[in-house]
């Protein structure tokens, strides 16, 4: 179970993985950057979902907003994040 409120301000989180493969470090140092780039609500949800483990639900309760938009927030922060990435593996 979970303990506390589960709130930390984005940019405080540590998210880096600290793996000796240079190649994984590199990647997740990008989804990271992109991440941080999305608009606030997006990166928020973003964080409660994927990075906490909230569920919808939960993730909508923190927030206090309606589930749908939990679910349209991380839609549109994965077709952002695919867009971004998409078009970076075009240029290499």
């Amino acid at each position: 179970m979970r303990t506390g409120a589960g709130h930390i301000a984005i940019e405080d989180a540590d998210l880096i993985d600290p793996s000796p493969n240079p190649e994984a470090s590199v990647v997740g140092q990008d989804v990271w950057r992109e991440v941080m780039s999305l608009p606030e609500a997006q990166r928020s949800t973003v964080f409660l979902v994927y990075v906490e483990g909230h569920s919808y639900r939960e993730a909508a309760d923190i927030i206090e907003i309606p589930v749908g938009t939990v679910m349209s927030r991380l839609a549109a922060a994965r077709k952002q994040l695919s867009h971004i990435f998409s078009k970076q593996e075009e240029m290499q």
